[in-house]
């Protein structure tokens, strides 16, 4: 387990945190099958294999004590928030919020857990979506957010039309960018959430006018500020 402070990711993220925490959608403590549950629909996208739940659990009951040696010594708890998270990104009314819990979720677990590096419910997060592009502890660029990348690109093709012929423009201007803002994590950060945005562009398509979806598309790579007319429509967040 790490603490937030002293690593890359905005203090945004920590604030998340905190407010998951105190919402009351989870107990303070959850349950190993509580928590295995919530995170096997989030992981498989609400089709788990038929052991996966099983799996997570019995890593949860193995990581339960380490936690509470981290927490005697004054680390933070983050077990009730990665639960709300990983609720949240299969409850909550907007699908842009969707998206965002989910990558919120992966983080907070991440910081739960004692060795992020080797645990096992985390290894079972990243065969579903690799980290491509580490930032920091539980974030950076998957390969969910190089997927979004390529239906951002189609954004103007007929709905339904196959975004995989766009993959590999996907990989190069994703990549490319992402370098190019190796001095701003505030700008790399943006780019990790890159799935949510897109998600929402695609659920509010029909509410956006041409000029609204050009201007959300355009802001991943120009890092200029949508309107608040435009924000909403996407986010669902005023």
């Amino acid at each position: 387990m790490r603490p937030c402070s002293g690593n890359l990711i905005p203090r945004l993220v920590a604030t998340t945190a905190l407010a998951l925490s105190l919402c009351g959608a989870a107990e303070a403590r959850p349950s190993p099958e509580r928590l295995a549950a919530a995170l096997a629909a989030v992981i498989w996208d609400g089709a788990p294999p038929p052991d996966a739940t099983e799996r997570l659990r019995a890593g949860i009951v193995a990581e339960y004590p380490l936690l509470d040696a981290a927490i005697a010594r004054g680390e933070p708890d983050y077990i009730d928030a990665t639960l709300s998270a990983a609720l949240l990104a299969r409850e909550a009314s907007h699908p842009a919020t969707r998206r965002a819990m989910y990558d919120i979720a992966r983080y907070l677990l991440a910081h739960a857990v004692e060795d992020a590096e080797t645990n096992p419910m985390l290894a079972e997060w990243r065969a579903m979506d690799p980290v491509q592009e580490p930032l920091g502890l539980g974030t950076g660029l998957a390969v969910s957010d190089f997927a979004a990348t390529a239906f951002l690109l189609g954004l103007e093709d007929p709905p339904g039309a196959d975004p995989s012929p766009r993959m590999a423009e996907a990989l190069t201007r994703l990549t490319s960018v992402w370098s190019e803002q190796a001095e701003s994590p505030s700008r790399r950060f943006i780019l990790t959430r890159l799935d949510a945005w897109t998600v929402g562009i695609l659920a509010n398509r029909a509410a956006l006018s041409p000029e609204q979806r050009a201007e959300a598309a355009d802001m991943p790579w120009s890092g200029a500020t949508p309107s608040p007319e435009t924000t909403k429509l996407v986010t669902g967040v005023p």
